[in-house]
């Protein structure tokens, strides 16, 4: 059985991980620089992936290595419901790969990822919720 506290020192540091991915999604947000959406959207997506896979760790679940929210989700204990759709999953999950090399796939515009940091504060809250304050980093971006 792993050592409580070196697993709370592991989830910790995705958590502070996970949190500077969400601060910089929101600082660039508001430079409202339209070609700057893509990268809005890869740290968006870390932001939740990393929240994410602290949980598991918490909850001494294995994961693989992916970007793949849909399939880090499935993993998530009974109960826990990050109350995004598959299809809304998928779409964050496009944003850690995808987005990040050019090729012929549409623009991510700065709406589809004001929508996305929506859902992925939210369900950044819930699993807050269930993690306990010693793991817990200040919020920046909850102003």
């Amino acid at each position: 059985m792993p050592d409580p506290n070196e697993v709370l020192d592991v989830v910790r540091e995705w958590i502070e991980k996970a949190e500077s991915d969400v601060t910089i999604a929101s600082r660039v947000l508001k430079m409202r620089d339209k070609s700057l959406a893509d990268n809005v959207g890869f740290h968006i997506q870390q932001c939740l992936e990393k929240y994410i896979k602290a949980l598991l760790i918490y909850c001494n679940i294995d994961f693989p290595r992916t970007h793949n929210i849909v399939r880090l989700a499935e993993l998530l204990p009974k109960g826990i419901d990050l109350e995004m759709s598959i299809s809304e999953q998928e779409k964050i999950s496009e944003y850690a790969v995808e987005t990040r090399y050019p090729g012929d796939r549409e623009s991510v515009t700065i709406k589809e990822v004001r929508e996305a940091m929506s859902l992925v504060k939210k369900a950044r809250s819930q699993i807050r919720k269930l993690l306990p304050k010693s793991v817990k980093t200040k919020r920046k971006t909850d102003k």
